[in-house]
């Protein structure tokens, strides 16, 4: 059970006594389980209180019944004591169903497929490039030394402290910004990574060099004429959408594969003491948010995404530095551009508190690595040499693990 201020209630929707999540009830039947559990519903007033948000069942934005507080008075309620204690292990549930164990087994993606948990793949899937453990494992809170975590966790927070005292901070501050992001604050930064199409910085990265003149490297792909609409625009339009294709079920099975919680979890758990051995430092910044809700740590009024946080999709969709850079004759100065592009689309994920840095980190280079590994292959169709496509991913491949975000 959990207490959002002092002046809410206890509150609950997934307990045991109740018999977990509940939908499509009646007032009757939603009464009788709160009544079975010695507890009411809660009235509107309180849930106009932000009393019963993220209680765990994920229906935070759905309609439910509210009642009113019997004549006799409220029912017994639970003993008012801090929550219990985390019973390890400390991973992502933000889902409305039970939890699962990590690595994601076929029972747990089988437990997962009547919830609203996003894109359970299993590593075990054709689509899959390689295996999670191609990355380095994610860290966590409950780890033996979870020494590295935090440092990471703590740079989150650090980043919404600021973004809060000013979300007009230039967002240049965090990160050498593209061409096509040049002025963006940190609300620009955050909104720009907010729900967008998955394509959509990859095909605005592509639009504007062709509005700069840049063509395509025929030594890669061969051009039917001095204006080869088909190979050029057609083609980078294809690119855009087939990039994301590739790279999204290898990514999605490295996060059900490590099963990281969100920082919007990691925060919650600070601010309402179920999670022990956190640094004083980053507790003492947690309540000084004076969080309301897990999602209220975040940008977005829905917080994170229901999938787990490593690694993340928007950086694995951020392969652009790549297939772009190995398509079209670039400059050295236009590759450092868009390097800085899909910096800023991973860099801005944390801005909005969604990710950790190694999450964006880990997804640049799982991206980079699904591309490089499928895009001779795929050029090879539209007339491209595959060894040397092979050579110029080489020559153009960036080091995300050290990439420092200003260049």
């Amino acid at each position: 059970w959990k207490q959002r201020i002092d002046s809410c209630p206890w509150t609950e929707s997934n307990a045991p006594e109740m018999g977990g999540c509940h939908e499509d009830k009646t007032f009757d039947e939603a009464e009788t389980i709160c009544a079975d559990a010695n507890a009411r519903l809660c009235t509107a007033a309180e849930m106009q209180a932000d009393c019963i948000r993220s209680t765990g069942c994920g229906h935070d934005s759905e309609l439910i019944w509210a009642g009113d507080i019997p004549d006799g008075g409220e029912p017994a309620a639970p003993p008012a004591a801090p929550p219990p204690a985390l019973q390890a292990p400390f991973r992502f549930q933000k889902y409305n169903g039970p939890a699962v164990s990590f690595p994601l087994s076929a029972a747990g993606a089988a437990t997962l497929s009547t919830t609203d948990a996003e894109s359970p793949v299993l590593s075990s899937e054709s689509l899959v490039e390689f295996p999670p453990d191609w990355a380095p494992a994610a860290t966590h809170a409950d780890d033996a030394d979870p020494s590295a975590f935090w440092v990471e966790f703590e740079d989150v927070v650090d980043v919404q402290l600021l973004r809060r005292a000013n979300p007009l901070r230039p967002a240049s501050e965090f990160a050498s910004l593209p061409e096509i992001m040049l002025g963006y604050t940190m609300t620009d930064g955050a909104e720009a990574v907010h729900s967008e199409f998955p394509n959509t910085w990859p095909s605005e990265l592509v639009k504007h060099l062709l509005s700069r003149g840049t063509r395509m490297d025929p030594q890669i792909v061969p051009q039917r004429s001095a204006t080869d609409f088909v190979n050029t625009d057609v083609l980078l339009s294809r690119m855009a959408g087939w990039a994301v294709s590739e790279v999204s079920p290898t990514a999605f099975a490295c996060k059900w594969g490590n099963g990281r919680a969100r920082p919007e979890e990691v925060a919650w758990a600070v601010s309402q003491g179920t999670l022990p051995g956190v640094p004083a430092s980053i507790r003492a910044k947690i309540t000084n948010m004076t969080l309301v809700s897990a999602t209220d740590f975040t940008a977005y009024p829905e917080g994170s995404p229901r999938h787990p946080s490593y690694p993340a999709m928007h950086s694995a969709a951020s392969s652009a530095a790549l297939w772009v850079a190995v398509m079209m004759d670039l400059s050295r100065a236009q590759l450092a551009d868009a390097r800085r592009l899909d910096w800023a689309v991973s860099r801005f994920r944390t801005l909005a508190g969604v990710h950790y840095d190694s999450d964006n980190r880990v997804g640049l280079s799982i991206g980079q690595e699904v591309i490089a590994r499928r895009l001779p292959d795929f050029l090879a169709q539209f007339g491209a040499d595959r060894d040397a496509v092979r050579r110029k991913i080489e020559q153009v491949r960036t080091d995300w693990s050290t990439y420092t975000g200003f260049e």
